[in-house]
C-alpha cells in the first residue's frame, strides 16, 4: 500500500515538513514520486524512517545519516562500513547511558532525601551530626533503593543509631560509591 505525505506523517509522528526536509537532504532513498512530484510512501519507507529516528535519537548527525543512506544504496560492498558506523555510535550510547545512570542515581537520592525530610517535617532527621550520620543516611537510601521495586513509595527506615558506628574506612567507602551523590551538603568522596 502507498501513502501520501499527510497519511505517512500521521503514521510516523513526523511532520510533513520534516519528511520533505529528509527528502531534500537525500535521506529517503526509496521514496517514490509520481509525474507531478508528489511523494508516495510505502512500507519500506516506514521501516527506513524508524531507523533514521533511532539514529537521530542516538546522536547521529544529519551528515552521518546521509552517509548511511548513501552506503545503503551502494549495496553489500559497504556492509563493513555500515557496521563500523553503528558500532561507534553504540559505544557512545553506552557511555551516555552510564553517565545518565549516575545522574539518575543522584536524582533518586535527592528525591528520597527530600521526601524523607518532608515526611519528618525537618531536614535534621537526616543531617544529624558528623560522618556517622551521613553514612547512615546514605545506607538508608540504599536500603530503600533496593526495596523500591516491591514498594516504590515506602520510606526507608533510617540506619539504627543505637548500633555500633561503622569503621572510618567503611564509612568513607559507602559514601564514595557514587561521587555524584551528595551527603550532608558535600559531595561524598
Amino acid at each position: 500500500m502507498r501513502y501520501r505525505i499527510g497519511q505517512f506523517a500521521h503514521m510516523t509522528g513526523l511532520s510533513p515538513h520534516t519528511l520533505r526536509y529528509y527528502d531534500s537532504q537525500g535521506l529517503l532513498p526509496f521514496l517514490e514520486k509520481d509525474e507531478k512530484g508528489n511523494r508516495s510512501f510505502g512500507e519500506r519507507d516506514l521501516s527506513w524512517i524508524q531507523v533514521l529516528e533511532c539514529m537521530k535519537v542516538s546522536g547521529f548527525t544529519l551528515s552521518e545519516m546521509k552517509e548511511y543512506a548513501d552506503l545503503v544504496q551502494q549495496g553489500d560492498a559497504t556492509l563493513e562500513q555500515r557496521l563500523a558506523l553503528f558500532e561507534g555510535h553504540r559505544e557512545r550510547a553506552r557511555e551516555k547511558i552510564e553517565e545518565l545512570q549516575l545522574s539518575l542515581d543522584a536524582l533518586n537520592y535527592k528525591c528520597w532525601y527530600y521526601r524523607t525530610a518532608v515526611e519528618a517535617g525537618t531536614e535534621q532527621v537526616l543531617l544529624g551530626e558528623g560522618e556517622y550520620d551521613q553514612v547512615a543516611c546514605y545506607r538508608a537510601f540504599k536500603q530503600w533503593e533496593s526495596e523500591r521495586t516491591d514498594q516504590p513509595d515506602k520510606p526507608p527506615t533510617l540506619y539504627p543509631y543505637d548500633e555500633e558506628p561503622p569503621q572510618a574506612d567503611e564509612a568513607k567507602e559507602g559514601a564514595a560509591s557514587n561521587p555524584r551523590i551528595e551527603t550532608h551538603g558535600e559531595t561524598a568522596s
